[in-house]
């Protein structure tokens, strides 16, 4: 197990820089979608919401399905001023939804 914790905790490092496998400025994505996050039950029943701390990470994308699975969300990790560029993007605008 310590080798498993250790390895988790390189890629966990590696994931907080903006430079991945020599490549600087790398956007990485994933996708969280199918997985059943909102099916899951732990005990106190399914989750209401559900968000991930992107405190550590950079330049990173997480798709996942939206609680009723009628759309996507795209969880961002960037600097403020590319969220700025993204947000004033008309081509991206014209592809998302009102942010409830």
């Amino acid at each position: 197990m310590r080798v498993v914790d250790e390895r988790n905790e390189e890629g966990d490092l590696e994931l907080q820089s903006p430079r991945v496998n020599g490549i600087e400025n790398m956007l990485q994505f994933t996708t969280w979608c199918r997985l059943g996050i909102y099916e899951m039950d732990f005990g106190w029943g399914r989750p209401e919401w559900m968000a991930m701390n992107f405190r550590f990470y950079k330049n990173i994308v997480v798709l996942m399905d939206t609680k009723f699975g009628d759309g996507i969300e795209a969880w961002i990790s960037l600097p403020e001023t590319e969220i700025a560029r993204l947000e004033s993007d008309p081509q991206l605008l014209s592809f998302v939804s009102k942010i409830y």
